[in-house]
C-alpha cells in the first residue's frame, strides 16, 4: 500500500464505502448484523469496509510516521466513528460468516474500548482479592 497522504486511494475508498454503509444503515450500526444475515450484498459490503479498515489499521501500526503527516479532519472524524461504533460489529459479521453453522452469534458486540476497560476492572478486582486473601498481609478494610 502506498501512501500519498489524505488523498491516498485507501483513504478515499474508506471514506466512500463508510459513507455509503452509514447511509444504507441509517447510521445504525447495531442493526447491520441482522441485515447482513438476510442480505448477502450487505454482508459483502460490510466485509469490504472491514478489509479496507484493517489495511488502514495495519499501515498505521507499521508506518506510524505516515499518520503524523497532515490528515484531513473529515477522515479523522469518520475513522474515530468507525473504530468506536462499527469496527466490532463488522468484525462480528465477518466472524459469523467465517464460522457459519458452528453455533449462535456472539452475544455481545461491545466496542473494543469498553471491553478494554472491563478487562482492566477485572484485573484490578482480582488483584484486590489477592491482597485481601494474602495471609502475610495485615488485614485491611477494603471497600468494595
Amino acid at each position: 500500500m502506498s501512501w500519498a497522504g489524505k488523498d491516498s486511494a485507501e483513504v478515499v475508498e474508506f471514506l466512500r464505502i463508510f459513507a455509503q454503509l452509514k447511509d444504507w444503515s441509517n447510521d445504525a450500526p447495531d442493526e447491520l448484523a441482522d441485515s447482513a444475515d438476510h442480505d448477502q450484498s450487505i454482508k459483502v459490503f460490510c466485509g469490504r469496509l472491514r478489509w479496507v479498515g484493517q489495511n488502514l489499521k495495519r499501515e498505521e501500526r507499521n508506518h506510524r510516521a505516515l499518520f503524523a503527516t497532515p490528515v484531513d479532519p473529515t477522515f479523522l472524524a469518520e475513522w474515530r466513528d468507525y473504530e468506536k461504533r462499527y469496527e466490532s460489529i463488522l468484525s462480528g459479521i465477518w466472524f459469523d460468516n467465517l464460522f457459519k453453522g458452528l453455533g449462535p452469534r456472539l452475544p455481545s458486540r461491545t466496542p473494543k474500548s469498553e471491553r478494554d476497560w472491563q478487562i482492566a476492572d477485572d484485573i484490578a478486582d482480582r488483584g484486590r482479592e489477592m491482597i485481601v486473601r494474602s495471609p502475610s498481609t495485615p488485614r485491611l478494610a477494603v471497600a468494595k
